[in-house]
């Protein structure tokens, strides 16, 4: 490498850094900015129709988000802005405590963290193919309120020892009453993401919530994000899924890494086949809509409800 080149790659990371860290301020001051209201302008903040309930009491305070304990030691603007975003949108979605609920694609844990601040007396589990994830979720959260299972399915990232057979939910038929999955639909490839869809639906309670975050193709995509993120090619088992031909080139694997799409009239379609009715759709950030919320999540947010 020249010395002028690593010369400008000295010059440019930093201001990378730097941009980086103006951004997360401004989104936390934002933020902020929604806890401290009302119940009902949260909801307006968030996406939510005027006038829709909260229930008081629930939202964590902005103090409470930063004594959160941070999964990597130490505070991350980020982790602190997705407590939360999903600490007000869930307080604001349940009309009543959920009994038990079921994190599917958990991670490192995070969610269960948000949900131990806003739902104290709520069952918890999480599910996950990440052996190591599962084993960290198991030494830091594990207690009388959550559990953590490892879904022993065949990953080649993060479980390439894993079983071939599709997987099923460490849970009963109709007991849960909400069901969350946060960037999770838009690393499945459609026989898994179809397992998982019907495997929500078997799991949640008649009446009971589904939300998760995916990236659909809508007329916000069209007008605004097609030529940044191409999704244009669909998948042969799943003409309503999408990737793009410039990321992954002709060969598909499995364990998808990169986002994989949703057309907006077909996850309605695939939802509506396995008893899910959506009830909202609040779009997000990534498709570069100047009139978004600036609190909106990154990826569109689905919430269902089981009929």
């Amino acid at each position: 490498m020249s010395t002028a080149r690593r010369a400008l790659r000295g010059i440019v990371k930093p201001v990378d850094v730097l941009i980086d860290q103006l951004y997360w301020t401004r989104r936390l001051i934002e933020l902020r900015e929604v806890t401290e209201r009302s119940p009902e302008e949260r909801g307006v903040a968030l996406g939510l129709p005027v006038g829709r309930s909260a229930q008081e009491g629930v939202l964590p305070s902005w103090k409470a988000l930063l004594s959160l304990r941070p999964l990597n030691g130490r505070l991350s603007p980020d982790s602190v802005w997705d407590d939360g975003y999903w600490s007000c949108l869930l307080s604001l979605l349940f009309a009543k405590p959920p009994a038990r609920v079921l994190d599917v694609g958990c991670g490192p844990g995070q969610l269960a963290m948000t949900l131990a601040h806003v739902f104290p007396t709520a069952e918890y589990v999480g599910v996950d193919v990440n052996p190591h994830a599962i084993d960290y979720c198991r030494r830091e959260f594990a207690g009388d309120h959550a559990r953590f299972e490892l879904l022993k399915t065949f990953n080649s990232v993060y479980n390439p020892e894993g079983d071939r057979a599709l997987p099923s939910f460490p849970v009963e038929d109709g007991s849960v009453d909400g069901i969350v999955s946060i960037s999770l639909w838009t690393h499945l490839w459609p026989e898994m993401a179809m397992r998982y869809f019907a495997e929500s639906s078997r799991a949640l309670k008649k009446g009971g919530l589904f939300i998760g975050t995916f990236l659909v193709l809508d007329r916000d995509y069209d007008a605004h994000s097609h030529v940044r993120y191409p999704f244009t090619e669909p998948f042969a088992e799943c003409a309503d899924m999408f990737y793009t031909a410039q990321r992954y080139g002709v060969a598909i694997d499995p364990s998808i890494k990169d986002p994989v799409a949703f057309s907006a009239s077909g996850l309605e379609k695939i939802l509506d086949g396995n008893g899910l009715s959506i009830e909202r759709y609040l779009p997000g950030r990534w498709k570069l809509f100047s009139g978004r919320s600036s609190a909106s999540h990154w990826q569109d947010v689905i919430v269902a409800r089981k009929r």
